[in-house]
């Protein structure tokens, strides 16, 4: 049977772009006063990786003070589907000759909040604080033995298709006009949709002013008149990431079909981001644990063990470490980063064994995640 590629790409070599697609909130203004812009960048993974955090390769998309960056993602939804009908057409310098590619997006890099606004997911404010699995639960099960034992383990992964099905029924809670079932359904599993949010408070309103204009509907016949009105002013009142592929959602949600996504999966393809969680999280609160403790000529035979540590091979600066001790409660991201390689060799008799034991673990951990380059590549790659 031929492949269908083929015939997408009609004769001419076809390739796969990889596109990164990354946004945040940032400051619009000049001057210092904050006025948030929400931004949206892409970068092409298929480069290597010296230089993918170059500058000119860092590729401005959009930007907006309204708009949310799932709204923002609906263009590049459209751009990346519309590629798998229809492959953009190049010249390819090396060949001579022209070809095609189609886009892929493999992951969604961003901090932790703007990661749990691309997955719909509500934050730390729910009771399942995880946008990748369903772990958690209510606050008197959390605070239990078995509560607490239960986040050691990993949860139920959630996917796309639970997540849409979760948001219907929001939706069709606030088309009954229900507001606080709608509060603990988002509380409960976890599943907030920005996009959907907005909807939601819109369609109460709607649900309030027909049962004042014609009381003697009933309820079931207002819930009517509410979805008709939302699927006429949008066909997708949820978040574009959470349907990339060209169908309608809620077509294929009322068939009870699952969802195919091209390459995309927000809930696992957002990678966690090591400088807020690790850096600025784990290895912060460690640090602030140890030096509280200390007295100041603790400290200072701490700097003197610093200061004299070998770095070579560690591939960054000379360590300022009466800075670091000084001004201990206002490091950044690259000294904990220091100080998570180097702590546990320069420590020993200043601490406690508890907390000698707790800095192994962290520089073990540490050990784990800082890869920035795999070099038993054949080791990574599934074979199909």
């Amino acid at each position: 049977m031929p492949n269908k590629l083929r015939e997408l790409a009609q004769g001419e070599e076809l390739y796969t772009s990889w596109i990164i697609a990354w946004a945040d909130d940032v400051g619009g203004n000049v001057s210092k006063q904050y006025n948030a812009h929400k931004n949206f960048y892409v970068t092409h993974g298929n480069l290597p990786g010296h230089l993918l955090q170059k500058e000119f390769h860092v590729h401005f998309a959009s930007t907006s003070p309204h708009a949310s960056t799932a709204e923002q993602a609906k263009a590049l939804r459209e751009m990346v589907n519309q590629s798998h009908e229809n492959p953009v057409r190049a010249y390819n310098a090396a060949t001579g000759h022209t070809c095609r590619f189609h886009m892929v997006v493999p992951i969604l890099p961003a901090d932790n909040p703007q990661q749990s606004e691309e997955s719909s997911h509500i934050g730390p404010n729910g009771n399942c604080k995880c946008r990748k699995c369903k772990c958690g639960g209510g606050a008197h099960f959390m605070e239990s033995d078995e509560g607490f034992h239960f986040l050691h383990f990993p949860g139920e992964p959630r996917t796309t298709a639970d997540t849409l099905k979760e948001i219907m029924n929001q939706i069709d809670l606030a088309a009954e006009g229900r507001a606080d079932p709608v509060k603990k359904q988002q509380t409960g599993s976890g599943i907030k949709d920005k996009v959907t949010q907005g909807w939601i408070v819109k369609m109460l309103q709607k649900h309030k002013s027909i049962r004042i204009a014609e009381p003697e509907l009933s309820s079931a016949d207002i819930k009517v008149q509410v979805l008709e009105w939302l699927y006429s002013c949008t066909e997708e009142p949820w978040n574009p990431l959470l349907t990339f592929k060209g169908k309608s959602c809620f077509t294929m949600l009322i068939n009870e079909c699952l969802w195919l996504l091209i390459g995309l999966d927000p809930h696992c393809d957002t990678p966690v981001e090591l400088l807020h969680t690790i850096l600025l999280g784990i290895v912060k609160y460690v640090w602030h644990n140890v030096n509280q403790i200390w007295s100041d000529f603790d400290r200072a035979n701490f700097v003197l063990r610093l200061q004299s540590a070998d770095i070579s091979g560690m591939n960054i600066p000379p360590i300022q470490a009466s800075y670091m001790v000084q001004y201990r409660n206002s490091l950044i991201g690259k000294q904990f980063r220091v100080l998570m390689q180097l702590m546990l060799f320069n420590i020993h008799g200043l601490i406690d064994e508890p907390r000698y034991t707790l800095i192994k673990e962290v520089g073990r951990l540490g050990a784990l995640l800082w890869f920035p380059e795999i070099y038993n590549l054949e080791e990574y790659l599934v074979c199909y």
